[in-house]
């Protein structure tokens, strides 16, 4: 799971990632059961959004 980085404390089980990031990006204005592919610095990679809070 991750979560984008906001002014909330931070929690230890969680990974954040930047609004900014690649990652972030490519989910913005998508709906849960989508598969987003983008391109990660690594490569291309496609993800799957399972649950938005």
């Amino acid at each position: 799971m991750y979560r984008l980085k906001t002014d909330q404390p931070l929690k230890k089980d969680v990974t954040y990632i930047s609004p900014q990031a690649p990652l972030a990006q490519a989910i913005l204005f998508h709906k849960v059961g989508e598969e987003i592919e983008y391109l990660s610095p690594g490569g291309p990679v496609i993800v799957k959004i399972l649950k938005i809070y």
